[in-house]
Parts: structure tokens; C-alpha cells; sequence
């Protein structure tokens, strides 16, 4: 099917999605029961769902990847400073 702009690609896609339980609530929720649950789902999307950008093709990647290196890099000092201060203030 190779990603063509066809229906039958779009239904499969569609198939796979539904078929899919691994992310998807199991069945329609009354309201009452949604005011309960939707709380913990945000909680639990916001603490465990991380989405990072794909910057591969575009064609200032080596640009991009190499400012997120530095910004790592300044990251990871700062970490080490401050469990260093920390080792300090457990010494005193």
C-alpha cells in the first residue's frame, strides 16, 4: 500500500487504530464516571507520556541536534553542581 493518497490506505489505517487496545479507554463512560476517571488519565498522561520532535527530516537537523547537545551538556553541569552541594552539605 506504501502511503499512497487512497482510500483503501486510510482504511487501513483506520482498522489498525481501532483495533489497537494498548492506549484507548475500554468502553464509553457515563459523565459521572468521567469526572472521576478523567483526572487520573491527565495525571497519568502528563507524568508518563513523553513525545519528543523528530527533527531527521528536515534539513537543518545537524543545526538543531547540535543546540540540544548543548542545552544536555548545560544540563548535566548544572546536575553535578548541584549533587556536589549536596555531597558538601551531607559532610558539614
Amino acid at each position: 500500500m506504501y502511503n499512497e493518497n487512497r482510500h483503501i490506505v486510510s482504511v487501513f489505517k483506520d482498522y489498525l487504530i481501532f483495533d489497537d487496545f494498548s492506549e484507548y479507554l475500554k468502553r464509553f463512560y457515563k459523565l459521572y464516571e468521567v469526572v472521576e476517571r478523567l483526572p487520573r488519565v491527565y495525571e497519568f498522561y502528563e507524568k508518563y507520556s513523553k513525545v519528543f520532535p523528530n527533527y531527521v527530516i528536515l534539513p537543518e537537523n545537524k543545526y538543531m541536534f547540535k543546540n540540544i547537545e548543548r542545552k544536555q551538556k548545560l544540563i548535566d553541569e548544572k546536575h553535578q553542581i548541584f549533587l556536589e552541594r549536596q555531597e558538601q552539605l551531607k559532610r558539614e
